[in-house]
């Protein structure tokens, strides 16, 4: 691997990290509409899917992870 691919890498992770956050936002706007229980339910967990993904690419990013 270059030194230029593994420069690379920390700036994918922040762009996940950024695309991850517009999906909870978008996620909570969604969850402000009227909605079934059982739609509010799976809003909910994607929500949680997303926030647990944003910490785990940070841990990563702070770990120097490539």
């Amino acid at each position: 691997m270059t030194g230029v691919q593994t420069c690379a890498f920390p700036i994918f992770l922040e762009a996940a990290v950024g695309y991850d956050a517009e999906l909870v936002d978008l996620y909570k706007k969604i969850l402000q509409q009227p909605l079934s229980t059982e739609a509010a339910v799976l809003i909910e967990s994607l929500i949680r899917l997303e926030e647990r993904d944003i910490i785990m690419l940070k841990k990563m990013i702070a770990m120097n992870y490539f």
